[in-house]
């Protein structure tokens, strides 16, 4: 590629492919799938998917969603500059492939489109995403110093961008809820071991995360019962609507946990925790997969 490009356009070509990463590109995707996925399978019953697909406000509300959590990573990164100094100093990229200004310029005008779009469908979404950013801006800047509250807050989020699609249609199902609550115990889990994964970074900047306040081996323990705790939606999911499809990847995804249990008990470094963390991941990423099968 460098024989057909110049120093400038080679230039260019890698801050837009550091941006991308900046903004997380392959969660956005994620998490549009995961907002039309449920449109069509879970809040839209007794409709076809072109009446669905062909409602504009559905995809203004996918790629608004997607600006405003774009900008939710910018910030997020801007104010883990120093830490990631420590923990991953070769993958830095605000202050190194991309300005400082630049990176929150692009913030403020993420939210500012993601609002107006917001402002459009509706004062419920307007309402929703207001909120949201405010919570994604205060949790880089304060909470996600905090132990346990940081934690929360992050899961929290991570699962706000899947509501608001509950929000545009005001609609909500039981299946639903232990659905997400599942869901939402794996983002938490994750979060935990992210914060392991972190912690040398966290001890030097001050961060009072939950493994820097209870250390390695207690936060083990933690991740442990709050892997014992997703019996809890399976089990609820079977006692009130028995074998239902959800049910395959329920099991599959309790079985993965075990494996990751097992993973866990043996890390101690930095890649150790990161093979846990990309293993939740693929979790969350196949019950993205199975909405349709709630």
């Amino acid at each position: 590629m460098g024989e057909y490009l110049n120093k400038k356009q080679r230039t260019v070509l890698i801050k837009f492919l550091a941006y991308l990463g900046l903004v997380r590109w392959q969660n956005l995707g994620i998490i549009a799938l995961a907002q039309y996925l449920a449109a069509l399978f879970l809040l839209n019953k007794g409709k076809t998917w072109i009446e669905i697909l062909s409602n504009p406000g559905l995809h203004f509300l996918v790629l608004s969603s997607s600006i405003i959590i774009a900008g939710g990573y910018l910030i997020n990164a801007f104010y883990d500059i120093e830490k990631d100094l420590v923990n991953r100093p070769k993958k830095l990229i605000i202050g190194r492939i991309i300005s400082k200004t630049f990176a929150l310029n692009t913030y403020l005008l993420f939210n500012f489109i993601g609002l107006a779009i917001g402002f459009f469908l509706g004062w419920k979404v307007f309402l929703f995403y207001g909120v949201f950013t405010f919570l994604l801006w205060f949790y880089s800047h304060k909470l996600k110093k905090m132990p346990f509250i940081g934690n929360l807050t992050a899961t929290f989020l991570s699962v706000c961008s899947f509501f608001v699609v509950c929000v545009y249609y005001w609609q909500l199902s039981w299946a639903l809820i232990l659905y997400v609550i599942f869901l939402v115990l794996a983002e938490l889990i994750r979060e935990i071991v992210k914060d392991m994964e972190a912690i040398k970074g966290d001890i030097v900047f001050g961060y009072t995360t939950i493994s820097v306040v209870l250390g390695i081996r207690k936060t083990k323990n933690l991740i442990y019962a709050l892997m014992a705790l997703g019996i809890l939606p399976i089990y609820l999911v079977y006692h009130f609507q028995g074998w239902v499809p959800i049910m395959y990847f329920l099991l599959l995804a309790f079985f993965l946990w075990m494996i990751a249990a097992i993973m866990l008990a043996y890390s101690k470094e930095r890649k150790d925790f990161a093979a846990v963390n990309t293993l939740l991941k693929v979790i969350i990423v196949l019950g993205v997969l199975s909405i349709g099968l709630v």
